[in-house]
């Protein structure tokens, strides 16, 4: 993504949580209590194309709203925000990643599930065969809870850890990385080295690997 996309996206953003303040205070000023704001419905934050449901998500994700409603469950909770935005609108969960984002799909009986970059986080999401919605697995907003599920999910359903197993079986260096990991004495600086570079390397391997969207969904 270029620098002028991502300004743009930023520029956005900022015009959606600008309309959300704008509202808000119209709303407050009506009832004169600004701590007990309704929720501002995002129906109609989005058919005046001031927001969409990704635009809302992310302010959820950045702490600046709380979100509350059928499709909250796709955010984060953000208990402290005081502005509150209702998501009665129906969110396709397609639109809210781009391909280039699923590091991981697999299958399992009536269960599809995903491993995704959502908004700044690795996630894991599933859906039944016979629905449509996705849920998320991790916890949105607890990303430093999410470790095991997501190293579980990785060693079972990608062959990320199997490259890694020949990556450093062929460079000598399995001895070193366990040491580093379990933090012993012997992990010196160069070898720290030495393993930084494996690590570039073996980051490139499944993180790279390309999931179409037909392929998942």
């Amino acid at each position: 993504m270029s620098s002028v996309e991502i300004a743009e996206i930023l520029e956005k953003y900022d015009t959606c949580f600008a309309y959300i303040e704008n509202l808000a205070d119209i709303q407050n000023a009506k009832s004169n209590d600004e701590h007990n704001q309704s929720p501002l419905s995002a129906t109609t934050l989005c058919q005046n194309k001031q927001c969409s449901n990704g635009d809302l998500l992310n302010l959820a994700f950045k702490g600046e709203i709380l979100v509350s409603g059928t499709f909250s469950y796709l955010a984060p909770i953000n208990q402290k925000a005081l502005l509150k935005v209702a998501m009665d609108k129906p969110v396709d969960f397609r639109n809210l990643y781009a391909s280039s984002h699923i590091h991981g799909f697999s299958t399992k009986k009536e269960l599809r599930e995903i491993l995704i970059w959502y908004f700044g986080h690795l996630h894991i999401f599933r859906r039944k065969y016979d629905s449509p919605i996705w849920t998320p697995v991790t916890q949105l907003g607890s990303e430093y809870r999410n470790g095991a599920l997501i190293l579980n999910y990785i060693r079972r359903k990608t062959d990320l850890l199997t490259e890694l197993d020949q990556i450093t079986r062929k460079s000598g260096a399995s001895g070193m990385l366990r040491d580093c990991l379990r933090g012993s004495v012997t992990c010196d600086t160069h070898k720290e080295t030495n393993i930084r570079t494996i690590m570039a390397h073996i980051s490139i391997v499944e993180l790279n690997r390309q999931y179409s969207s037909s392929e998942c969904f």
